[in-house]
């Protein structure tokens, strides 16, 4: 059993709306994991009940083996790292870290040991004497990351903790969280909407969506293998491209065709497009996965050109359908141009129209 497992949690709140249903994960030992969605998912409202601050409507929460449905969250031995900062502005830096543990009536001896041991860990002990207001966003949250840590507990529970900072600030702070995660090792289930926090963060990613758990996997295999539309189009930057197109079958080869697209189909797709019957589907590429070529498979029309200096992205108009490539800096057709485009199929994928459901 793992640090956290959650067996079928369920929350229904007044009037019947369902904001999470069916959340059934064991959370391993040691392991950083990020719940990711868009708003209304249901991720806070997950984090929530297994802080014991959201009273569940079914379902089971362990915490390190102890059923914990109906412990306070006090008792639950977990630490909660909140979106804001929630300082005291009255206390220094010391004892916003301590206040937990006086009172909890630990040994003033203890505390002090604690409280300097975790300011050493996140860089902070110079600012121990400081009153919240003199310190930055990034070192606010640091000394919020120590109030956590000084507690010893069996796993952190943080929701958007980042989403306060600047840009660059929260790619600093991801490094830091990450080396603190792997220097103190305890479990962290870690709350965003921010997909690129959960890419670079995360061991495994629990992808949600309606308050349903649509896919878990690490990251690289939610990129390269999305269970659905829904996670192929939420994981990645820019988000993959999909064209809705028709299969036909020609001189006995198939062919993936709309306007302006006509693809051959990879033999290692053949038989299961057969046993399906499919007849129409949703073709997915990455921006990374289509190349400008001569005689391409897809032509399209320039809209837009951004140039971000290691590379071009082109937005592009085939027939009606959008689509997003990633090129080389060198290359960059003019605005209103037609570009012909070849397809790495390999790395494709082949979405059922209705349901979203991932083929290949």
């Amino acid at each position: 059993m793992g640090t956290v497992v959650c067996e079928h949690l369920r929350k229904e709140f007044a009037g019947g709306v369902v904001a999470v249903d069916d959340f059934h994960v064991d959370f391993g030992e040691n392991e950083f994991i990020v719940i990711v969605g868009p708003s209304g998912c249901g991720k806070s409202t997950t984090l929530r009940m297994i802080a014991g601050l959201e009273e569940r409507t079914s379902g089971n929460i362990y915490i390190q083996g102890r059923l914990v449905n109906d412990m306070p969250p006090r008792d639950r031995n977990i630490a909660m790292v909140f979106q804001n900062y929630a300082l005291y502005p009255h206390m220094n830096v010391y004892d916003n870290m301590a206040f937990g543990l006086k009172l909890k009536n630990v040994p003033k001896d203890e505390i002090d040991k604690r409280v300097k041991e975790a300011a050493e860990i996140l860089s902070i002990t110079s600012y121990l004497s400081r009153k919240p207001k003199e310190l930055s966003g990034g070192q606010r949250q640091r000394v919020a990351l120590g109030r956590a840590i000084v507690r010893n507990p069996s796993v952190f529970l943080m929701d958007e903790p980042l989403s306060n900072l600047d840009a660059k600030l929260r790619v600093q702070m991801r490094a830091e969280i990450i080396k603190l995660h792997r220097r103190i090792g305890v479990s962290t289930i870690y709350v965003t909407h921010d997909q690129t926090e959960a890419m670079t963060m995360a061991d495994r990613i629990i992808v949600m969506k309606d308050g349903f758990v649509q896919q878990i996997a690490s990251p690289q295999e939610l990129y390269d293998k999305p269970a659905n539309r829904f996670v192929a189009g939420f994981i990645g930057t820019p988000p993959m491209n999909f064209l809705e197109v028709s299969l036909s079958n020609q001189d006995g080869a198939l062919f993936l065709s709309a306007q302006d697209v006509h693809v051959a189909v990879p033999t290692e797709w053949t038989e299961q497009i057969k046993q399906h019957n499919l007849q129409q589907a949703t073709l997915g590429i990455r921006a990374e996965n289509a190349c400008p070529v001569d005689g391409g498979s897809i032509r399209a029309m320039v809209e837009v050109i951004e140039p971000l200096g290691s590379e071009n992205i082109l937005t592009l108009k085939v027939g009606t359908q959008p689509m997003i490539i990633r090129v080389s800096p060198e290359y960059r057709p003019a605005v209103g141009s037609m570009v012909e485009l070849d397809l790495e199929m390999q790395k494709a994928h082949l979405f059922d129209q209705e349901n979203g459901k991932a083929y290949f």
